[in-house]
């Protein structure tokens, strides 16, 4: 062999600042321009001050942050293997534009709004000053809710719930509708082995 090679050819691959690209701050993301509208991250993932468009997927291998005032447009799922932190932010924009969100870590949202799912299956999950439209399934053995925080439409969930403020409420009322979705849920539920609320 001299060393030559014959009839080889460039391709492009994917675009590393959409793998990697660990944090987004006071910008638009939109999922579209991600391959398969999925947002990928390895590792921890921060949005601040940014507005998510939709439809598409969040995923973060690693502990998911959003804060200050983001705003993550419907018909979104959003799933961490970490820490998910939720504060000072949107998600969602109706129970017609809905979220799907997921967390294998601890939960917490802080002042923030909620329409769609949450699927809580860490150690804790906490709402503090926030506001669910939706449905709540939670795993999670700590589950509180503090300080002005209120839940509108329906909780499922394996442990009681820990009301830690006088304003803190859970109302009946609609859920987003999920059918057709991949949810990752078992449509069939065991009588009696779980609370709801």
């Amino acid at each position: 062999n001299d060393g030559t090679i014959s009839g080889a050819s460039w391709t492009d691959g994917s675009t590393l600042s959409k793998m990697n690209n660990a944090a987004f701050t006071n910008t638009t993301i939109n999922l579209s321009s991600y391959s398969n509208s999925q947002l990928l991250a390895n590792n921890n993932l921060t949005i601040s001050g940014s507005t998510v468009n939709g439809p598409g997927y969040i995923v973060a291998n690693g502990n998911l942050s959003i804060s200050s005032n983001t705003t993550i447009n419907g018909n979104i799922f959003l799933i961490c293997s970490g820490t998910l932190t939720i504060s000072n932010s949107q998600v969602g924009t109706g129970l017609g534009a809905a979220v799907v969100i997921y967390s294998k870590g601890a939960a917490d949202y802080n002042s923030s709004t909620v329409y769609g799912l949450i699927i809580s299956k860490g150690s804790s999950l906490e709402l503090d000053g926030s506001t669910v439209y939706g449905a709540i399934l939670n795993y999670s053995s700590s589950f509180s809710l503090a300080g002005d925080s209120d839940i509108t439409g329906s909780v499922i969930s394996n442990h009681s719930v820990d009301f830690q403020g006088n304003d803190a409420s859970i109302t009946r009322g609609n859920i987003p509708e999920f059918t057709g979705l991949n949810i990752g849920l078992d449509p069939m539920v065991v009588p009696g082995s779980y609370l709801e609320y």
